[in-house]
């Protein structure tokens, strides 16, 4: 399974969508040191436009969890 995330590096905004279409139930973003910055619960949606406004710049890491609570793994790059 694989993470779609477009554009990467981000601005202010991306999509997110998993390449099985399956809904995405909720999307944590750690930084750098592990921490949790951020957790969405998507309310199983297939797609998510993941606002990055209030993120700094860096590499974080995603983890998209679906509806069967499988995880899947990413990095996205904030560059404003």
């Amino acid at each position: 399974m694989i993470v779609i995330i477009y554009p990467n590096p981000v601005d202010d905004y991306c999509y997110l969508s998993l390449s099985n279409n399956l809904p995405i139930q909720r999307i944590k973003i750690y930084d750098n040191f592990g921490r949790l910055t951020t957790e969405i619960n998507n309310n199983n949606y297939t797609g998510y436009q993941l606002n990055t406004y209030e993120l700094m710049n860096g590499i974080y890491k995603l983890e998209v969890e679906d509806i069967t609570s499988d995880k899947y793994s990413s990095k996205i790059s904030i560059i404003k």
